[in-house]
C-alpha cells in the first residue's frame, strides 16, 4: 500500500485506500527525478522495455533515459518506429510491445472501484495491458 498517504486528508485517504484495494500496486512518487527512479527501480538493468505514447513518461524523462545508449535497457520503441511501411509498423509494434519483459503506459484515470480507464487511438497499449508481457507499469 502506499505510505505517502498520511499527507493525504481522511476522506481523501479513504478513497485512494478503497480504489488500490482491487489488487493494484500504487507508488506515488514527489516529483519528476523520483517518478523516474521508482521506474527504473522496478525494471532489471538488461530487460526488453516497450511503452505506449505518454505524456507522463516524456515528462518524466523515461523516453531520453532509455533512447540512451549507456541505459541498459533493451528499448523496443526505435525498432518499430524506424519502420517506413505503416501496416508493417503497427504489426511490429505489436509484436514488440507484446513480448517485451516491461511494457510502460499511462492511464487517463483509477476510479475508486480500481478500475483503470486508459483509451488510446491505435488499441497498442490496450492490448499491452490486458494480455501482454508479464510486467506492465
Amino acid at each position: 500500500m502506499i505510505t505517502e498517504l498520511d499527507s493525504l486528508g481522511a476522506q481523501d485517504r479513504t478513497r485512494v485506500e478503497r480504489a488500490f484495494a482491487r489488487g493494484v500496486h500504487a507508488l506515488l512518487a514527489a516529483d519528476r527525478p523520483s517518478a523516474l527512479a521508482t521506474v527504473l527501480g522496478l525494471m532489471p538493468r538488461g530487460s526488453s522495455v516497450a511503452h505506449g505514447s505518454s505524456t507522463t513518461l516524456q515528462e518524466i524523462g523515461l523516453v531520453d533515459y532509455l533512447a540512451r545508449p549507456d541505459s541498459n535497457y533493451h528499448y523496443l520503441n526505435p525498432e518499430w518506429l524506424a519502420e517506413n511501411d505503416a501496416q508493417r509498423r503497427m504489426r511490429m509494434r505489436a509484436r514488440l510491445s507484446l513480448e517485451a519483459d516491461y511494457f510502460l503506459g499511462s492511464v487517463q484515470a483509477v476510479c475508486e472501484t480500481g478500475e483503470a480507464i486508459g483509451t488510446d487511438g491505435s488499441g497498442c497499449r490496450q492490448a499491452s495491458y490486458v494480455c501482454g508481457p508479464p510486467n506492465v507499469i
